[in-house]
């Protein structure tokens, strides 16, 4: 299963995330409230994600955050829930393209739309 699919299911089943980043430190993890499977206006697949607490580069937690999709390199499921944040408004940014999935509303086959002329959206979020 790929990292969007995992990721996916985890947002639609509002569960709160351990997430490993590429250029965090190994033995180090960030606990967080998916949000968000996207494309971004160039073309990378994104996630975001509200963190609660764990590894941050700034120390300013908790906080919204963003990461691409391929800098995604380990996460699981804590078994906990999260209610989705009613400060999340992706449609207020002009960097969203199309989504794949979300929390807010979120059900099976939600936001599959990609814009006129982009790539196959299941290419970039699973590039091979």
């Amino acid at each position: 299963m790929e990292i969007a699919d995992r990721l996916c299911e985890m947002i639609r089943a509002h569960r709160v995330v351990m997430l490993r980043g590429r250029e965090d430190p190994e033995d180090q993890w960030r606990e967080v409230e998916p949000h968000a499977v996207y494309i971004g206006s160039n073309e990378r697949g994104f996630l975001d994600f509200y963190q609660r607490g764990g590894f941050s580069r700034s120390a300013k937690l908790p906080g919204w955050r963003r990461l691409g999709l391929l800098d995604v390199i380990a996460l699981q499921s804590t078994g906990a829930t999260f209610e989705p944040r009613t400060d999340y408004r992706p449609e207020n940014r002009t960097f969203y393209r199309a989504f794949v999935c979300t929390a807010i509303d979120a059900k099976p086959g939600d936001a599959q739309f990609p814009p006129p002329g982009s790539h196959d959206i299941d290419d970039v979020i699973n590039p091979s």
